[in-house]
This record gives structure tokens, sequence and C-alpha cells, in this order.
């Protein structure tokens, strides 16, 4: 995030080894004003729009080729770079 110089767009930045819902809703506090961004569209992406939130699909990695299974596995938003990420954080700074 520092080396990319992104970090002032973010109030919360974790990484943890399980998502669930209830991480999730604990680290946003219930708020909607949420980008999820995740590589991984069974996970991140899932979870994120399950609670409503903005989502963004990070295709790089071992998940770049996913195909979603669901409605829920589809994000908003999707990314082959993470720092085509600052034109939609500031799309919805408006």
């Amino acid at each position: 995030m520092e080396e990319l110089d992104i970090r002032q767009y973010f109030q919360k930045i974790l990484f943890v080894k399980e998502k669930s819902k209830q991480i999730f809703s604990e680290i946003t506090d219930a708020a909607k004003d949420v980008i999820v961004v995740g590589d991984s569209i069974g996970d991140e992406i899932k979870i994120g729009n399950q609670l409503g939130f903005i989502t963004v699909w990070l295709k790089k990695g071992m998940f770049a080729t996913a195909i979603p299974k669901d409605a829920d596995e589809v994000a908003k938003f999707e990314l082959s770079d993470i720092n085509e990420l600052e034109k939609i954080i500031s799309f919805y700074e408006k």
C-alpha cells in the first residue's frame, strides 16, 4: 500500500487468514460505504456482495481465471492492475 502510494485512501487495511461475514462486519462496524478489494471471488468478493459492499476483483495471481459460480461472486468492478483502484475510489469520494 505504501509503495503504491494508495494508503491514504483507506481507513483500515487488514490481512486475515480466514474470511467470514462476521469478520467483515466487525471490521466495518456496519458501515455501508465500504470497498472490498480481493483476488478471490469465492471469499472476499462473495462476502462483500452478501453484505452489500462495493466489490473490486483484482484479477491477479492464482484466482485470476476463476469463473463466478453465482451472482454473489460477480464483483462490481474488475481490475488487472491495483493502480486502477484509484479511479474507483475517486468516483466514490464525490
